[in-house]
């Protein structure tokens, strides 16, 4: 050490004293002995901080003189000084840094005690603090305009201490990660790395070192990022940023050239990986600077966009993306710019036609989320919003449910933010406009020509050149005939088929139309300023024509483009909206309804928007609740659109009657009662508004039926009501459930009397929707007595009501109102049955019943005496529905009711496992598994079958009433049974509907009765002509498979038969009927559940879609093994089954097996079907579908693994004889068939967990007979 500590304490006192004085001197004196002088600063924290006042007290001198003196006589001195300053600096920074990242490893490393640790965290606080102090002068010295010192050619003479600086800087960068919380370090360090880069002009190399520190360090792209953007904005430059885009470009470039040289292989190294991983994070990094910089400097990057494009078929997806947010930053930017209006339009594109195609999902989606931006920012070029309202369409078939649902919310940003139109007009409508333009666009030319004198043009005119000037006058001819021939040209794209060009050849075309305009326009004002004409006026005309023809080109390209704009969307909501609609994905359901709310306030009447918005609102008996909830909330913005500003609920109220009252008229009635349950089940603000609804409903019904309200009601919005009083009074009776208040039970006595008084006025669907809710409100709360009165004048007004075809439904749904309100409140002088018997005598009485000594077939003729027995048959059917309800209801309870007095229950045995008669062995089992908790199991099971024996002895009580010899049901069925075998093709729909029916109902009843009329009511199933019959009568045959199942157990296959109907809708009856009594366990699956599987892809969306619920239903049934038992079933009779193609069995399987998750489940699915591969034998197309649904389950196991290799025939090295039972064809079989499965599943296995296994189980025949067996 050349200086001693004395020594240098003699120097600072000398600096001291000179330091706000001659600051040079203390400059130089320091810098003399720098070597030394670092060397006891880095290890003397007294002569660190002697060290640090001197510094900064001689350097702010030193700016403080610098900043006064600007004369060019001392110059040298100036440059000296800075040449110090800078250098004293760069070391006292690196012995700072030095000293932060030793201590942080010392404190790491080692365990200090608690008081030694709190001084190193004192001591690293002030290092810290200093270095802040420190950077910050750095910053105030570096501002200042030091290029003035140093003359042009001098300046090559001082890079080293550039690179100093920067070294300096980057070195702090590297080992740091700087917090939010240090933002000014971070802006000190960026702010000194820029101007130094720009006045030592050492852009090159400094380029090189920080893309050398973004391949290592992730969190340095920000930090660079702000000096890019500070040296671009301080110097005006853009030499660095095009370095460090060649560099990256360069170097992103070779990273893809040398993946794509390098062969794929299994066994590649762990270092070439470890590369590859390497160049994804640097790749990964160089993009996060690039986005950082199209935030700030997009101006700039608008040079370089074409070589930054070169990095599209990047392997990175953060660079890709990082390429997306460039173009939108640039897009963003030239929005106001006309000069880069080219510019603009090629980024769009390459984002729609590229972008929104590329391979990977997070791009694509990122693609649609950044257009949804630029559309709320009004952004898009109207030109563009077809285009890219069809690549949006497109991608809402997308495999990934992330970019449908970005697409389907983009497509509801464009809808919202459409420049055309907030209401479309229908189709016609809008056509006929567009024609209507076109029209006067020709007429416009017409007239110009006229004007200019230039109708006899020849019409064969060749292509005129740039270059042919020779004759102004003949050009203007030839320029307004190509007009003319290319408006022509653009009329003829409309057709009459109310289809359009597409937009880019109709973009096309439109562009050279405009283009001979401007030209012809040119050309005029040449012949203006040249000829002489004595009258102005035809040339005013024409330039004012001429003006106007260019308007209303636009006019009618803008017409084309919203009209295009709305067939784009027109044409989605007829074909893939009711797919989306029904997907299983949520979000996809979630999404497209909200954007159908959107879609009403726009279009609301035409077919195909009311056929989704019926498909909508059946989604609320989805079993996902947020579906449910976006469906009630999406009921609110359609139908109620209620005003919550408005203060008046009266007038709110009023609203919602009009809406719900419009809902009611769309034959919605089950989905709009459980939509009405819900949303009075809220507890909303909306929920309030409904109860004062409520209120002003009942209002309104009291006035209309007994004209007794209190309060004073307008006469306007009555009439409305009494125009429409059907749907008002069937909205009353969904109400009253709901109504907490109970405000019309006490006036039950006053609608009677006022219906009394009515009974000739009103209509029969007057009285249904009346009796409806008289039925309510019986069922709810009400004790008053009905007076008998109104029991006979029912039924003389039924009696009476004249015999018409088109009244027979109001009839018959009034008939089943008075059997419900007699059932519910006995009339005082008769039982129910009695007065209920007595009707239906009165009804036979009017045909002269029984027809035994008669031609009933004669007497069919006659309409008023067939309408007469239709009443009859219809009836009887709700005679006896009554009464079976009524005995089994009896008998429900007194099962329950033993159940309850049964000891020591425990807490599995539910009441809900005895509601039918095929549960009973459900829970006797759960009894046969307790009996050694219950003392007295046998007198529990006497109990249950005597409870069982008393519901099937009530029912043949019922039978022996009722079919007594020559009672009323017993020559109806003797009647029944001479009609059921008739040609029904020769009777009317309504007598054959209605006489099936009731059939089925007595042969529910009775077992005799089912027995003998099961074949031929089969056979009316398969064979009548009315589809209505057929479907009807597969509900019926469901109940009758619940009570006499070994009577129709035989006729198992015709029942399912019945899901291949000609006619959709009775095939779609029928797969409904047999999936909820598959699902809810009324019957067993036999063997016929292929029959579903062949529905999943119907052509028929409705059976497809109940397919597909059914099996995600029984899928989820005893943890998957409802599905899993019925699989190798399905895969036999669909190998078998001659309707099944090839791919249908390959669509169904997929499909199927995509539900097999469990890896037990997978192992036994592969034993069963390599039985079944052997046992098909000769049976190349089963064998192929056996080796598909092998191929098709995902194998996960070794234990998979094993099984199938092992039952794969074994081949001897020597003589290549096999070692089990297989013949050579055979065993060429399995190779054919299963060797590229074996092959595929070894591929996705580990290869040392295969090989490891080939060494545990020896390939003995032995061996594996025994594993067999066990």
């Amino acid at each position: 050490m050349v200086i001693s500590k004395e020594e240098l304490n003699v120097l600072f006192k000398e600096c001291q004293l000179n330091k706000y004085s001659d600051p040079s001197f203390v400059l130089s004196k320091l810098s003399a002995i720098a070597d030394d002088l670092i060397i006891h600063v880095e290890r003397s924290h007294d002569i660190r901080r002697v060290f640090s006042n001197l510094l900064k007290d001689a350097i702010q001198g030193e700016i403080d003189s610098i900043s006064s003196h600007q004369k060019a006589n001392i110059d040298n001195v100036h440059r000296q000084m800075i040449l110090y300053s800078l250098d004293l600096l760069c070391r006292y920074l690196l012995v700072l840094e030095h000293l932060i990242t030793g201590n942080d490893q010392q404190h790491l490393g080692s365990p200090a005690k608690k008081q030694k640790k709190s001084n190193q965290t004192c001591q690293i606080d002030w290092y810290i603090n200093e270095r802040d102090e420190i950077l910050l002068l750095f910053t105030n010295f570096i501002k200042l305009d030091l290029r003035q010192f140093w003359h042009e050619t001098e300046r090559l003479e001082d890079q080293q201490i550039g690179t100093t600086i920067v070294d300096v800087c980057l070195t702090i960068i590297r080992n740091n990660q700087f917090s939010s919380r240090a933002r000014t370090v971070k802006d000190y360090l960026s702010f000194i790395l820029a101007v130094t880069i720009g006045q030592f002009r050492s852009e090159e190399e400094t380029s090189m070192k920080m893309i050398q520190m973004l391949q290592i360090q992730e969190h340095t792209a920000t930090i660079f990022s702000a000096i890019i953007v500070c040296h671009v904005k301080h110097f005006r430059t853009d030499t660095l940023l095009e370095r460090i885009i060649n560099d990256i470009c360069h170097l992103c470039l070779s990273f893809s050239g040398v993946q794509l040289s390098t062969p794929i292989s299994s066994s590649r190294s762990n270092t070439s990986v470890a590369n590859a991983q390497s160049e994804t994070n640097s790749s990964r990094t160089m993009a996060k600077l690039l986005d950082e910089l199209s935030i700030h400097i997009s101006d700039h990057l608008i040079i370089y966009i074409n070589r930054l494009l070169d990095l599209f078929d990047s392997d990175c997806l953060q660079m890709r993306n990082c390429l997306l947010n460039v173009c939108v930053n640039i897009i963003r930017y030239c929005s106001s710019l006309p000069e880069y209006k080219e510019l603009r339009g090629e980024l769009f594109f390459l984002i729609i036609d590229q972008y929104f195609l590329d391979s990977n999902v997070h791009v694509r989606s990122h693609a649609i989320g950044l257009c949804m931006n630029l559309v709320e920012a009004k952004l898009i070029p109207i030109k563009f919003y077809c285009h890219l309202t069809q690549a949006t369409i497109e991608r809402m078939n997308d495999t990934s449910c992330i970019v449908r649902k970005h697409a389907i919310q983009l497509a509801t940003k464009l809808l919202k933010f459409n420049p055309y139109t907030d209401r479309f007009l229908p189709i016609d409508t809008m056509l006929d406009e567009y024609n209507t333009e076109m029209n006067k666009l020709v007429q416009l030319q017409k007239l110009l020509g006229q004007t200019l004198k230039l109708e006899n043009v020849p019409i064969d005119i060749d292509k005129i050149t740039d270059n042919d000037k020779e004759n102004d006058l003949d050009n203007q001819h030839l320029l307004f005939e190509r007009v003319v021939e290319q408006q022509q040209r653009v009329c003829a794209m409309y057709s009459a088929d109310e289809s359009l060009a597409s937009f880019e050849h109709y973009n096309a075309e439109m562009s050279k139309l405009m283009q001979l305009q401007s030209r012809l326009n040119t050309c005029l004002a040449i012949n203006i300023n040249n000829d002489v004409v004595d009258d102005e006026e035809p040339t005013e005309k024409a330039k004012r024509l001429f003006d106007n023809m260019v308007k209303q080109s636009k006019l009618v390209t803008y017409l084309h483009n919203a009209t295009d704009f709305c067939n784009h969307l027109r044409r989605f909501l007829a074909k893939d909206a009711f797919y989306l609609l029904s997907s299983k994905v949520t979000s996809d359901v979630l999404e497209i309804i909200d954007f159908l709310v959107l879609w009403s306030t726009f279009e609301c009447q035409s077919n195909i928007y009311k056929k989704l918005e019926k498909h909508l609102f059946s989604l609320i008996w989805s079993n996902d609740k947020n579906i449910s909830n976006a469906v009630i909330n999406a009921f609110k913005r359609i139908c109620l659109k209620i005003d919550e500003e408005s203060t008046d609920e009266k007038i709110s109220s009023k609203r919602i009657i009009e809406k719900l009252l419009d809902q009611i008229d769309l034959n919605l009635t089950l989905t709009f009662e459980h939509i009405l349950k819900q949303l009075l089940g809220e507890s909303t603000s909306t929920s309030m508004n409904f109860f004062s609804f409520i209120e002003v409903l009942v209002e309104y019904y009291l006035k209309l039926t007994t004209e007794s309200s209190k309060k004073h009601v307008p006469d306007e919005f009555f009439k409305q009501i009494q125009q429409r009083q059907n749907s008002f009074l069937q909205l009353i009776s969904f109400v009253i459930p709901h109504d907490t208040k109970h405000r019309l039970s006490s006036r039950l006595p006053s609608i009677i009397q006022s219906l009394i008084h009515q009974m000739n006025r009103n209509s029969l669907d007057y009285f249904h929707y009346q009796m409806q809710i008289i039925t309510n409100l019986l069922t709810i709360k009400s004790f008053h007595e009905i007076p008998s009165e109104f029991y006979d004048l029912m039924i003389k007004r039924l009696s009476d009501s004249p015999v018409e075809s088109s009244n027979h439904q109001s009839w018959v749904n009034c008939m089943k109102q008075i059997f419900n309100i007699v059932y519910l409140r006995e009339p005082t002088h008769l039982s129910s049955n009695d007065f209920i018997m007595k009707f239906l005598r009165h009804l036979s009485d009017e045909l002269n019943w029984p027809l035994e000594n008669c031609d009933y077939q004669a007497k069919l003729t006659d309409a008023s005496w067939r309408t007469k027995l239709i009443r009859l048959l219809a009836s009887v059917n709700a005679f006896l529905s009554h009464q079976v309800q009524k005995y089994e209801s009896t008998s429900l309870s007194s099962i329950k009711k033993i159940k309850k007095e049964k000891p020591h229950v425990t807490p599995n045995e539910d009441e809900n496992d005895i509601e039918s008669e095929t549960s009973s062995s459900v829970s006797r089992q759960l009894f046969d598994d307790e009996d050694e908790e219950n003392p007295h199991p046998d007198d529990n099971h006497e109990k249950d079958n005597h409870s069982m024996q008393q519901q099937h002895s009530d029912l043949s009580h019922l039978e022996q009433e009722l079919f007594q010899s020559n009672s009323l049901f017993f020559s109806i069925d003797k009647w029944m049974e001479s009609f059921i075998h008739e040609d029904h093709s020769l009777y009317d729909e309504n007598l054959v509907l209605t006489s099936i029916l009731t059939c089925t109902r007595m042969m529910y009843v009775s077992p005799g009765l089912c027995a003998k009329n099961v074949d031929r009511i089969f056979e009316i199933a398969k064979l009548c002509p009315y589809s209505s019959v057929r479907s009807a009568l597969i509900v019926s045959l469901g109940d009758l498979l619940l009570r006499h199942p070994n009577i129709i157990e035989p006729f198992t296959p015709q029942f399912y038969a019945q899901i291949h109907d000609k006619d959709l809708n009775v095939g779609e009856t029928a797969l409904c009927t047999i999936a909820i009594l598959i699902l809810r366990e009324m019957i067993k699956v036999r063997g016929y559940i292929s029959e579903i599987a062949l529905c999943l892809f119907h052509s028929h969306t409705p059976i497809s879609s109940i397919a597909q619920h059914f099996f995600d239903e029984l899928s989820l049934r005893q943890r998957g093994m409802a599905l899993f038992n019925v699989l190798p079933d399905i895969i036999s009779r669909l190998s078998m089954n001659t309707i099944c193609s090839k791919d249908s069995f390959q669509q169904i399987i997929s499909h199927l097996f995509s539900y097999i998750k469990n890896d037990r489940h997978c192992e036994i699915l592969v034993k069963r079907l390599c039985r079944q591969f052997k046992q098909a034998c000769g049976d190349d197309r089963k064998r192929g579908n056996i080796a598909f649904c092998l191929s098709k389950l995902n194998i996960k196991t070794l234990a998979s693994y094993r099984i199938l290799k092992e039952n794969f025939p074994n081949v001897t090295e020597t003589n290549g004889q096999t070692e089990d039972d297989y013949d050579e064809e055979e065993h060429l079989a399995w190779k054919k068939y299963l060797m590229p499965v074996l092959t595929d599943i070894e591929r996705r296995l580990k290869p040392m967990e295969i090989n490891s296994s080939r060494r545990v189980s020896t390939p003995t025949t032995p061996k594996r007979k025994l594993d067999r067996l066990s």
